[in-house]
């Protein structure tokens, strides 16, 4: 568009003024009011154009979203027989999509026949116009192939409305989207600045990353989008190596208090202060990449894969011949539990200062989910939040918010869970080594990417 605009204009400069010089009156007045009345007409006839544009890109969005959801849900929608709804649902977004093209394809019809009348009278009554003055002799066939062809120019050039309206259309249709998103991006931004952050330190909504030695939350309110209240003046202080088991009850707002920590929830209200080397985790949502990237993700740290993998049993990955350089879209391969097993793995290789939990090792049993935390170094913080007090023997404090009491545990000395390669190898262990290692006894210590391997006979002291 903006070079075509840019080329019309160029031709109108040069032609203009030989036209002006040159052309009686009345085609004159022709030439500049046709390109008018073509404009106008086109714009009347095709502005629904731009509504059912925006609808056709959402409707094509929905969809590809719907076909998108059902091809990665496949295994869940099959066991939950849900074919026909999904079909019914796909069948009604297409239906939308061929309303929408019916409805531009009509519109569209209209408009090329007017363009086609529009080019072709155009094309004729300069001719008409300039009839009377060639058979009366006062121009001769030269000058009048001449001046029509600077007419022609003339005229394409003050058309380019009507030929690049569809361009135009797009156009407009892209930017209003576009509009639209950045107002709502605003909105959210706005939001956040009244409630969370660009507040004073002490001011109520302040959400603070920096770096401090605690994770503070006070008198937090989180809400839902709706504006109900799901969690209502929560406060908490964790001190740095300390271990805090936070219980919500099921949808009291556990997960949006996690979003809210991480300062990715906006609908909430209260001060909240985090230090800046924390790491979350929750859920197991990560792109196809190789093993060693997704244990470092989303940094590129070094450590020793295989020591962090085998400290939290789940070195069956390597075994199983999994190269730690190859792509894999690990949701599809790992299980439930394999999935957790490496959410761990991933905290024990970055080590952060703090770490915040949501609902980990939901799959593992309670002893060896108590035991897999208890391997993670004393230095590391961690907040951990569930809606049980299932993990309550890993940690020295837990905070019950369904009773409204906060109890100080003894922290416990972690056992080792073996591996199941491990476990199943009973041909070169003694009876010691078959058995857990006595209280106290870590497989990890301190940071596991300054980790080298654990020798042979450090393994065996105990036979």
């Amino acid at each position: 568009v903006f070079f075509g605009a840019l080329g019309a204009s160029v031709r109108l400069a040069v032609y203009l003024p030989m036209l002006v010089h040159s052309a009686p009156p009345h085609l004159l007045g022709f030439v500049f009011a046709w390109p008018v009345f073509g404009a106008a007409t086109t714009h009347i006839l095709a502005r629904k154009l731009i509504p059912l544009s925006v609808a056709a890109e959402s409707a094509n969005a929905n969809f590809r979203s719907e076909l998108v959801h059902a091809r990665d849900r496949a295994d869940n929608l099959a066991l939950m027989n849900a074919g026909s709804q999904i079909e019914q649902r796909l069948r009604g977004h297409f239906e939308v999509i061929k309303r929408v093209a019916y409805a531009e394809f009509d519109i569209s019809r209209i408009l090329n026949f007017f363009k086609l009348m529009y080019d072709e009278y155009g094309n004729v009554v300069p001719f008409v116009l300039l009839a009377p003055a060639f058979f009366r002799g006062d121009l001769d066939l030269g000058s009048l192939m001449q001046l029509r062809m600077v007419v022609a120019r003339v005229s394409e050039s003050l058309a380019f409305p009507v030929s690049a309206y569809g361009q135009l259309v797009s156009w407009r249709v892209a930017a209003d989207r576009l509009a639209a998103l950045q107002a709502q991006a605003m909105e959210i931004r706005r939001e956040q600045v009244a409630r969370m952050q660009i507040s004073p330190k002490d001011e109520p909504g302040a959400l603070q990353i920096q770096p401090v030695n605690s994770i503070l939350a006070e008198n937090v309110t989180i809400r839902t989008p709706q504006g109900r209240d799901v969690l209502s003046n929560f406060g908490l202080r964790v001190e740095a190596r300390e271990r805090v088991l936070v219980v919500i009850p099921a949808s009291q707002g556990k997960s949006l208090l996690v979003r809210a920590l991480a300062g990715l929830w906006s609908h909430m209200s209260g001060r909240i202060e985090m230090p800046d080397d924390c790491m979350f985790v929750q859920g197991f949502d990560f792109p196809p990449m190789s093993l060693r990237s997704l244990l470092a993700y989303p940094t590129s740290m070094e450590g020793d894969l295989e020591l962090v993998l085998h400290s939290v049993g789940a070195s069956g990955l390597l075994e199983h011949g999994f190269r730690k350089s190859e792509a894999t879209n690990w949701e599809d391969i790992l299980s439930r539990d394999q999935q957790e097993r490496v959410q761990l793995a991933r905290l024990l290789l970055r080590c952060p200062q703090f770490a915040v939990l949501d609902e980990p090792l939901p799959s593992l049993g309670d002893e060896e989910a108590c035991n897999l935390l208890a391997s993670v170094p004393q230095d590391v913080t961690l907040l951990t939040l569930s809606r049980s007090r299932r993990l309550a023997a890993a940690h020295t404090r837990v905070i019950d918010l369904q009773f409204g009491v906060e109890t100080t545990l003894q922290p416990s000395q972690p056992t080792w869970v073996a591996a199941p390669s491990q476990a199943t190898d009973d041909s070169s262990m003694c009876d010691s080594e078959r058995s857990f290692p006595q209280p106290g006894k870590r497989l990890v210590q301190g940071r596991p990417a300054r980790l080298g391997r654990v020798p042979a006979a450090t393994q065996r002291e105990s036979c």
